[in-house]
């Protein structure tokens, strides 16, 4: 493990929509280096299905 991993919580993950993209909000907290925390929300949307399972008459990338 490196410092940063050491470093970094997550807290919670949430789905916001789950059609074409998966959007997901992910809550985690870092330490300072003063050894406090710190919570951070970030949002973030993943490739398209088809692009990741292979489907019949799925639609092309």
């Amino acid at each position: 493990m490196n410092d940063t991993t050491k470093r970094v919580r997550i807290v919670d993950v949430e789905v916001l929509s789950d059609n074409w993209y998966v959007l997901k909000k992910t809550t985690f907290d870092f330490r300072r280096a003063d050894g406090t925390r710190a919570a951070k929300p970030t949002t973030a949307a993943t490739a398209p299905r088809c692009c990741s399972i292979a489907r019949a008459n799925a639609p092309s990338c």
